[in-house]
C-alpha cells in the first residue's frame, strides 16, 4: 500500500479529500467545518495538527471555507493564495517556488496541473508515492488534453460528475447560473465524466471516485450509471462521493 484516500465531503457545499501515506497526511481542499474535520480525522487516529498541509485547488468558498479556523500550512498557486488571503487573516501559506513544476510534501510528490474553471488559477493534482499515481480533478469546465496527459496512468482517480444536462436545463436555477455551470469554465456533466474516464482507462487504473455531484441538478444513480458505462467489462472499482458522508477508504 502506497496511499490511502478518502473523500470526507464532496459537493457544492464543501469539498475535502484526505490522502495518506505511512508518514504523511494531506488534505486536498478544506471546505469542511473544523468541528467535522476533527471528527472525521479522529477515525484515522489523526488530529488536525497531524496534517502536513492543505493543497487548495482554487479559491471558491466550497473549497476553502474551513481554512480560517485551522492552523495547517496551505499550498496553492500564488494567484489562488492572493484570493484566499482576502478572506482569511493569519493563514500559514507555503511559498512553493515553481509551483507548476511540482514539489515534495513529506514523502509524497505533488504535481499540479491546470484545469478550466472560473477561478484565478484552478488546478488539479497528481500525487505520487512508490510508483503509484493518484489523480484529483473536479470543477472542470471541459476536458482538455492537459488533463488527460496528467491523469493518464493513474491507479486512482477522483473526477467530477457534477450535473445531468436535462435536470440542469429543466431545473429551477436562473438562466445565468445554468449557463455558468454548463460553460467551458464551469463544471463537468455526467456524460462528459463518462468520456473522461474512457480517455483515462489504462492497465494501472484500479479505482475511480466520482464527486462534486450536484444535489440540485443530478442524482447519484445517474452519475454512477454513466461512469459504469465507461468501466463496463473492467475490474475497476467505482465509488460515488457524498456531501454529508465520507467514502470508504481506498488503498492503492
Amino acid at each position: 500500500m502506497a496511499l490511502k484516500i478518502c473523500s470526507l465531503c464532496s459537493g457544492s457545499k464543501g469539498n475535502a479529500t484526505l490522502v495518506m501515506s505511512e508518514k504523511t497526511a494531506v488534505l486536498i481542499d478544506c471546505g469542511i467545518s473544523p468541528t467535522r474535520l476533527k471528527r472525521e480525522l479522529a477515525d484515522f487516529n489523526l488530529a488536525v495538527g497531524d496534517l502536513t498541509c492543505v493543497l487548495i485547488t482554487h479559491e471558491h468558498s466550497d473549497h476553502i471555507s474551513g481554512l480560517g479556523k485551522i492552523s495547517v500550512p496551505v499550498i496553492s498557486a500564488r494567484q489562488t493564495i492572493t484570493q484566499i488571503a482576502r478572506h482569511f487573516d493569519g493563514l500559514r501559506f507555503v511559498d512553493t517556488e515553481n509551483f507548476d513544476l511540482g514539489f515534495e510534501v513529506g514523502d509524497l510528490t505533488v504535481q499540479p496541473f491546470r484545469i478550466p474553471h472560473d477561478a484565478a488559477y484552478p488546478v488539479g493534482y497528481s500525487i505520487f508515492k512508490d510508483g503509484i499515481r493518484a489523480g484529483f480533478a473536479t470543477d472542470i469546465g471541459h476536458i482538455t488534453q492537459g488533463i488527460v496527459n496528467n491523469l493518464k496512468g493513474s491507479s486512482f482517480l477522483l473526477l467530477e460528475s457534477n450535473y445531468d444536462k436535462d435536470m440542469l436545463m429543466s431545473g429551477r436555477y436562473p438562466a445565468f447560473l445554468k449557463q455558468r455551470i454548463a460553460a467551458p469554465n464551469g463544471h463537468l456533466s455526467n456524460v462528459e465524466c463518462e468520456s473522461l474516464i474512457e480517455k483515462l482507462m489504462s492497465p494501472a487504473l484500479k479505482c475511480v471516485m466520482i464527486g462534486h455531484i450536484s444535489e440540485e441538478n443530478n442524482k447519484h444513480s445517474l452519475a454512477v450509471g454513466c461512469a459504469e458505462k465507461a468501466l463496463l467489462n473492467t475490474s475497476v472499482t467505482l465509488y460515488d462521493c457524498f456531501q454529508t458522508a465520507k467514502t470508504k477508504t481506498v488503498e492503492v
